[in-house]
C-alpha cells in the first residue's frame, strides 16, 4: 500500500510538471507567433465585454473585449482589468492590433 501511495504521488507531480511545461510551450508559441505577426489598424467597435472567473478559494478573473470592423469581422482580446473598464458598449474608434495582443484602441 505505501508504494502505491508513493507511484500515485509521482505521477501526480509528473502530471503538474507536464501542465506547466505545456503551458509555458503554448505561452511561448503566442508570443512568438504575434512577434511575427503585422500590426493591423481598423475602424471598429466595441460589441461585447465578458469577463471569465475561474478558481476556488482565490478566484481570478480574465477580461475579453469583442471588437467588429466595417465588414463584420469579429476579434476578441483579453486584457487586464484597468483596459477592460476603460470601454464600454458601442464604443467606436481605431483598434491596433498584432496577432492576438491587443495594443491599443482610440475612440473616434
Amino acid at each position: 500500500m505505501n508504494e502505491f501511495i508513493k507511484n500515485l504521488i509521482q505521477i501526480g507531480g509528473l502530471l503538474v510538471v507536464g501542465f506547466i511545461g505545456f503551458k509555458i510551450i503554448t505561452s511561448y508559441i503566442e508570443w512568438f507567433r504575434n512577434n511575427r505577426s503585422p500590426q493591423e489598424t481598423y475602424i471598429a467597435r466595441v460589441t461585447n465585454k465578458r469577463t471569465q472567473i475561474f478558481g476556488g478559494r482565490h478566484a481570478s478573473t480574465n477580461y475579453f473585449i469583442t471588437f467588429e470592423w466595417q465588414n463584420g469581422q469579429h476579434k476578441e482580446f483579453r486584457m487586464n482589468a484597468q483596459e477592460y473598464e476603460l470601454f464600454s458598449q458601442g464604443d467606436k474608434g481605431t483598434l491596433t492590433f498584432q496577432g492576438t495582443r491587443f495594443l491599443g484602441f482610440e475612440r473616434l
